[in-house]
């Protein structure tokens, strides 16, 4: 039997795995440009069109979960993650390279559903609350090292090499999977236990979708940001290609720093705090978008300013969020898991989209975006704080 440490570090790795595979491929959006010879929005669109796949595949894989069984899902998700990464890897045209990250998605989604699926069926409570900031806290630390080894990668190889650390970590994370992490859910009976059942009691349960629509709108503003990125540091700041993840990484180490804080206080007794301190980073966001907008701020200073309150706050209150979606739905954890991940994404893939069509050489879709984001999470938090107190 393996050891709950050795179980934690594989869902640990597991629920990382797609922010790696995103992240890591963002420094190469201008050489995919060149190389492809397309304009710098259209592989904005490498980012959105897996995270509709990513998305769309949460709901569908919680729920095989609990028919088939945890480990046998997140066989079956791996395996579609390597094929689209293997395509990915040898792409010859944008087309092709958008086809094979659909794909990468539909695989990729097992990642985060299961890990947290699992993590609901082995723990409750304070332990859950724990286990879920663990995760955010990888999250941020693969988020953070992931452009950097980008850059890297696209330096020394060129693009194509960041699809093939993916398939090498999708391999990593299969092995990691059949040697520490046993079946969580043994087989159920058909009887009573319909999707359709599953999802009206997540919809009954406020906490659910309270949090599952903060989470979503935190990820609309974060994807804009995620796909933008690269584009803004090149075209606006002048940025080359090596520096990119260096820069990103300082923006997410105030997500790594968030997501650390709440670690560090996870319980009920600290989580509204939590939620207060983060709808405030928010405001204090919009607040510094809005001077550079009517030039109180420069843009760097304004912009910087902006994003780093926006990424601690969204590091503080992933894992607070997501306690509160799954804590009290132990019964449903791997359809309420893929519930939760699924409309998070799609709303990133919204964000994503946006950035991509809005994109015209500088940040104001992006900043737009991240205000947008900001003021509707703000407002929906306050108009629901009662029910996640």
């Amino acid at each position: 039997m393996a050891s709950h440490r050795a179980i934690v570090n594989s869902l640990t790795v597991l629920v990382c795995l797609s922010a790696v595979t995103v992240d890591i491929c963002l420094p190469a959006f201008p050489a995919i440009s060149r190389s492809f010879n397309v304009p710098a929005g259209d592989t904005h669109l490498l980012v959105s069109v897996y995270l509709l796949s990513y998305g769309g595949a949460q709901i569908p894989l919680g729920y095989i979960s609990e028919r088939i069984g945890r480990i046998k899902t997140v066989y079956l998700g791996l395996s579609v993650f390597l094929l689209g990464g293997m395509v990915a890897t040898f792409a010859t045209s944008l087309e092709m390279l958008l086809l094979a990250r659909f794909v990468q998605g539909l695989g990729g989604a097992v990642g985060p559903v299961m890990a947290r699926a699992i993590a609901r069926d082995v723990s409750s409570g304070a332990e859950l609350g724990r286990l879920m900031s663990v995760f955010v806290t990888a999250l941020a630390v693969s988020t953070l090292l992931a452009p950097i080894a980008g850059s890297a990668l696209v330096a020394v190889f060129s693009w194509p090499s960041v699809f093939g650390i993916s398939v090498l970590l999708g391999i990593f994370c299969l092995l990691l999977v059949h040697r520490h992490v046993p079946e969580t859910l043994p087989p159920v009976s058909p009887a009573g236990n319909r999707f359709e059942e599953h999802a009206a009691e997540f919809f009954r349960h406020p906490p659910a979708v309270l949090g599952t629509s903060m989470l979503g709108l935190l990820f609309m503003g974060y994807i804009a940001f995620l796909s933008s990125f690269a584009s803004i540091a090149a075209d606006q700041f002048g940025q080359p290609d090596a520096s990119i993840g260096w820069w990103f990484a300082v923006f997410v180490g105030f997500y790594l720093f968030g997501a650390n804080l709440t670690r560090r206080a996870s319980g009920a007794k600290h989580d509204t705090r939590l939620l207060d301190l983060g709808s405030l980073l928010l405001s204090l966001s919009v607040i510094a978008f809005a001077m550079v907008r009517f030039e109180v701020l420069g843009e760097l200073i304004g912009l910087s300013l902006g994003l780093l309150c926006y990424m601690f706050a969204l590091g503080m209150m992933l894992g607070v969020l997501s306690t509160h979606v799954l804590r009290d739905l132990p019964q449903i954890a791997g359809t309420a898991a893929g519930l939760m991940g699924a409309l998070q994404m799609l709303s990133g893939v919204v964000g994503g989209t946006a950035s991509a069509f809005l994109y015209r050489g500088d940040d104001w879709s992006t900043v737009l975006l991240l205000s947008v984001s900001s003021v509707l999470t703000v407002s929906l938090y306050l108009f629901g704080r009662r029910s996640l107190s």
